[in-house]
């Protein structure tokens, strides 16, 4: 764990309303992957997007709030827990996805992420995220540039998620379309 204590609170106010909803459902909730990254950059400005781990009952957390706030729900992954709220009363936009931890504790779902800079977590509390919790080395990672996966078989499952658009096809009568591909590629960036 990491002694350094920064904060993060989402400019979008709608955001700090769907955590702090999350946050009355269930204890603890962590905001985590790019978001805490961006961060500690400094890039989240005009955040749009962001990812939360419950440590259960993802789902059913995720449904009472979307119910309370008036987000749009759905079901990503019944099987690992995992769904989508999107808020679009706004300009753009806005999508929060909320997923069980991985092996139901948080070292384990941050050992499961691609890289030491996206296996970082902040504990969302009342109006703001705190408490880093960096088990790989994201943050010294981050301030020396440097991209390290956290696991020696992370490469595996980025090496999946990327190729299964060209190996899919190859494998199956499918055709690929290459628009989509161009958008999967450039959402992948």
């Amino acid at each position: 764990m990491d002694l350094f204590a920064p904060t993060w609170t989402p400019t979008h106010p709608a955001f700090v309303s769907l955590l702090n909803a999350l946050s009355g459902e269930t204890d603890p909730v962590y905001v985590v992957g790019g978001v805490v990254r961006d961060a500690l950059l400094g890039r989240s400005a005009g955040l749009t997007d962001l990812d939360v781990i419950v440590t259960r009952a993802a789902s059913e957390v995720a449904q009472r709030a979307a119910d309370r706030l008036g987000w749009a729900y759905y079901t990503l992954d019944a099987e690992r827990d995992v769904a989508r709220l999107v808020f679009t009363a706004g300009k753009t936009p806005l999508v929060c996805d909320i997923a069980a931890m991985r092996g139901g504790e948080l070292t384990t779902d941050l050992q499961a992420r691609d890289f030491t800079v996206n296996a970082m977590a902040m504990r969302w509390r009342r109006d703001c995220a705190s408490e880093l919790v960096d088990l790989a080395g994201g943050q010294a990672d981050l301030d020396e540039r440097q991209l390290r996966r956290v696991t020696p078989w992370g490469w595996r499952r980025i090496l999946c998620a990327c190729c299964a658009p060209c190996a899919l096809p190859c494998s199956s009568s499918l055709q690929l379309k290459k628009q989509r591909f161009y958008k999967f590629c450039a959402s992948a960036a």
